[in-house]
């Protein structure tokens, strides 16, 4: 996630397209709920291994 990245894009295609990809980016493909950016869990579906790991970070204690 580059924050210089997101301004260009939203610079060269408009805030309406870098919103509406965003949305897709960061959709829980199995609930259709919103995924943290700072953990990549699901806050619907995976907030018990966020409870069993407060220190979780991308990949940690997820069983991937």
């Amino acid at each position: 996630m580059s924050m210089i990245e997101n301004l260009e894009s939203i610079r060269t295609r408009g805030l309406d397209a870098f919103l509406q990809e965003q949305e897709k980016v960061w959709q829980c493909p199995s609930c259709g709920d919103v995924i943290c950016c700072h953990n990549g869990l699901c806050m619907n579906c995976q907030l018990d291994v966020l409870r069993e790991n407060k220190r979780y970070r991308w990949g940690e204690g997820s069983g991937d």
